[in-house]
């Protein structure tokens, strides 16, 4: 922005102001940093069937009575079985669970350093004298 200080029709200190402020400005960087979504996470687990086949002997006691009949010549004559079960053993299945493995899931952050490189801009006031003018340089006001 340029002002014009002097004697023409565009002198700032016409129409009788006495001062004229110049606001100087600077830029200032404020960092904000937000949570971004960037991967979404399922866990699940899956069954899986399995047919096994075991082959299990399986003992019988049964009761066996041998009836002979003999002859007159102690010879047998006729021979009669009869077999009475008396117990068996029955399959009993039992099913345990077994941990095969051990899974933690869990969330951890941690920090980088990323470097930001912004340029700011800033304002300075800058006097050009045109003319024959003597400068009287005067620190204290």
């Amino acid at each position: 922005m340029e002002m014009n200080i002097g004697r023409d029709k565009d002198d700032i200190f016409s129409n009788q102001n006495q001062e004229v402020k110049l606001e100087l400005r600077k830029e200032q960087l404020y960092i904000n940093k937000k949570w971004l979504k960037t991967g979404t996470v399922k866990v699940r687990k899956e069954l899986i069937t399995e047919k096994k086949t075991i082959v299990v002997p399986v003992t019988r006691e049964i009761l066996v009575i041998d009836n002979m009949v003999f002859d007159s010549e102690n010879k047998i004559k006729k021979t009669k079985t009869i077999r009475i079960p008396l117990r068996e053993e029955q399959i009993e299945i039992v099913k345990n669970p077994l941990v095969l493995e051990d899974i933690k899931i869990y969330r951890r952050k941690f920090q980088k350093v990323e470097k930001v490189v912004q340029s700011l801009k800033s304002e300075k006031a800058h006097v050009e004298i045109i003319g024959n003018v003597n400068v009287i340089d005067n620190e204290t006001h």
